[in-house]
């Protein structure tokens, strides 16, 4: 991982936000374990929530939780910091 982004996991896992701007290259793609991970630090989010298109997800708002939408294929297609 180049400097700059740990710099700014850094920056965001201290202030507790997340930021879904460089993550758009991650749809369309599986969240394996190692996905996760990249994921959780791009994005600066302390916490990664996998959910199914449709699913039930609590309404609380966490704004260092990164939420992963997939589709009915196990697919990634929305990301969100709620």
């Amino acid at each position: 991982m180049p400097a700059e982004d740990a710099a700014l996991a850094e920056f965001m896992r201290r202030y507790g936000s997340c930021t879904t701007e460089r993550l758009a290259g991650f749809a369309g793609r599986t969240p394996s374990a190692a996905v996760r991970e990249d994921l959780k630090t791009l994005s600066g989010a302390r916490i990664v929530r996998i959910v199914r298109a449709g699913a039930p997800i609590s309404a609380d708002a966490m704004t260092d939780r990164l939420t992963v939408e997939l589709d009915g294929d196990g697919v990634m297609r929305r990301f969100t910091c709620v």
